[in-house]
């Protein structure tokens, strides 16, 4: 009869994707019974993804079931007890309360929601969330940011945002723009059309900003929140597990009047003050350096001492930041390093505050260990979405080993010649994209459908050995060569392109306004328009392995005028 301690040796090969350590150390696995060749024990979850869930109850029955000795194996999940912290007091001491219990149905791989907000309108609320971003992206973050002021979505304009959202599985794909993933309701409707919506409206809008938007793995969760204090905001906090908010207000009295409104109204809520920034603070004046406190002095530094809680910015006057966001095309974001808000989470510690700390960042960038997924006519570039439906039993196992490690994998060109070879070991080409699993759905027939994101190019260096029924590889990270000229020109050119492909075809004209967006990098464009748009597998492969940026444009935006040319016959 298998013993109890052989039970738990199996399983301590078992590690949770985001605590990074073996579910018995972490007390998951508790209540084992053993009666003669029958084996049951319950994990006992606490904050863990449904994802993660699933995956690590998957394999636990699987490692405990090919025991010797073991006939049957049942294992109950259940959710293990957790200790809340209590409600902070109000006043200064909510500054370092904890807020409410975050809903892990709706976000549940996000690790820290920080709201921005202010009583007042017109304060700067939308300028310091997307800086706020923005400078935790620069960190190394993962960052996402939801517009919540439905009333005047201004984040997709500062972010040169264009475009409609995709879809996928029925789930919204976020806008990604300058690193970030982004989701306001202003990507939706007309910029000149009003919405006119009571509270409820708002309540069922958020949640499913939260339950129906496809975030993935994020580090930060930023919402740029209306103004006010009312039924909006209250509803809103409900239902967004926060972990702290910003507070942001103008120097005089009138704003300081509306912030205070809007702390009390936090306080009752439970959600900690994370600190205060003051926009429009100054002016200096360019021609003679003079300092000018056009809206008063020192309102900012009297409302975070009224409360106890830190000033993390003064932001002055700038005119580059009114350019930087008003105006969308733009060949940069307006974030620039003056801007320190994200000083509010230099206390905070670094395995909380960013899982890519330098070191992680570092070994990132060298040698990886990823498993393979071959296909003959599939390239996967980096900045791209591919969704994949898996079928074949060495596959299907990949992708739930891929779950519970890190979620990345290789999408691998087969070379020419591969049938001869299916059955054992064809050749690939060196050159692959690898990516994260960002949605995936395991069906009743056993067949997975996943959702990859694009993150880089890699050189596939040795095939490792492995026991498993998938290929696993070392590889090496690829980067782009950046362009030492001018490529605005090219650009333009599959710009004009695109839009001549999109004429001849008869499609919508806005519908690859995402992939050629402002501010984002020329190698990204490039990338995303050969994925959407050229259709020679071959040359794909080959724009694949162009790691100089201006030679990719370049063979990009003649294969564009090549195709436009063949549709038209060579009549514009």
């Amino acid at each position: 009869m298998v013993s109890e301690a052989a039970v738990l040796q199996a399983l301590r090969a078992i590690r949770d994707p985001e605590a990074q350590q073996d579910i018995v150390a972490l007390g998951l696995v508790r209540d084992v019974r053993i009666t003669e060749a029958d084996v049951s024990f319950t994990l006992a979850f606490t904050a863990q993804s449904p994802q993660a869930k699933a995956t690590i109850h998957s394999m636990a029955s699987r490692l405990v079931s090919q025991l010797p000795g073991v006939s049957r194996v049942q294992v109950k999940m259940s959710g293990g007890a957790r200790e809340q912290p209590a409600a902070p007091a109000h006043g200064a001491g909510a500054a370092h309360g904890a807020g409410p219990v975050r809903s892990a149905e709706l976000i549940p791989e996000v690790r820290h929601t920080v709201a921005v907000s202010s009583g007042k309108g017109g304060v700067g609320k939308s300028t310091v969330a997307v800086n706020l971003a923005v400078t935790l992206s620069q960190t190394g973050g993962t960052v996402g940011i939801i517009d919540s002021d439905v009333y005047g979505p201004d984040v997709p304009l500062m972010l040169g945002a264009r475009g409609r959202p995709g879809m996928f599985e029925n789930r919204i794909i976020p806008v990604e723009v300058h690193g970030l993933k982004m989701m306001s309701i202003g990507l939706l409707v007309n910029e000149r059309e009003p919405l006119v919506w009571r509270g409820p409206m708002i309540h069922s809008f958020i949640q499913q900003m939260l339950r129906d938007v496809m975030w993935g793995a994020l580090d930060y969760l930023v919402f740029d929140m209306p103004p006010g204090t009312g039924d909006a905001q209250l509803s809103l906090s409900q239902v967004i597990p926060l972990d702290g908010v910003v507070m942001v207000t103008t120097p005089q009295e009138v704003a300081l009047l509306d912030v205070r409104k809007a702390i009390g109204m936090f306080q009752k809520l439970n959600v900690p003050l994370l600190g205060v920034v003051e926009n429009m603070s100054h002016f200096v004046a360019p021609d003679t350096g003079r300092r000018y406190d056009i809206f008063g002095e020192g309102g900012g530094r009297r409302l975070a001492d009224e409360y106890g809680i830190p000033l993390l910015a003064q932001i002055p006057l700038d005119p580059e930041t009114r350019v930087g966001g008003g105006t969308r095309r733009r060949r940069r974001c307006f974030a620039t390093s003056r801007w320190r808000c994200a000083r509010a989470w230099t206390s905070w510690p670094r395995s909380s505050r960013c899982r890519s700390s330098p070191e992680s960042v570092s070994r990132s960038r060298s040698t990886l260990v990823l498993p393979i997924f071959p296909l003959p006519d599939v390239t996967f570039f980096p900045h791209t979405l591919l969704p994949l439906h898996v079928f074949e039993a060495r596959y299907r196992v990949m992708v739930m080993d891929t779950l519970a490690r890190d979620r990345r994998l290789a999408v691998v060109k087969l070379r020419p010649g591969y049938e001869a070879a299916y059955a054992g070991k064809p050749a690939v080409h060196p050159v692959a994209g690898a990516g994260e699993i960002v949605s995936w759905e395991r069906l009743a027939s056993g067949r997975y459908n996943i959702l990859l994101k694009g993150e880089h190019r890699v050189r596939i260096e040795r095939e490792r050995p492995s026991d498993t029924l998938y290929r696993v590889v070392t590889a090496q990270r690829l980067d782009d060569v950046p362009p030492a000229g001018n490529v605005v020109p090219v650009l333009d050119r599959i710009r004009g392109a695109c839009g001549r492909l999109l004429r001849a075809l008869d499609r919508p004209a806005d519908l690859l306004d995402t992939a050629l967006a402002d501010g984002q990098p020329p190698g990204a464009i490039a990338d995303r328009i050969a994925a959407a748009v050229l259709p020679d597998a071959t040359l794909r492969q080959e724009l694949l392995e162009t790691l100089d940026v201006a030679n990719r444009l370049a063979r990009v935006s003649a294969a564009l005028e090549d195709l436009v040319n063949e549709l038209l016959g060579g009549r514009e």
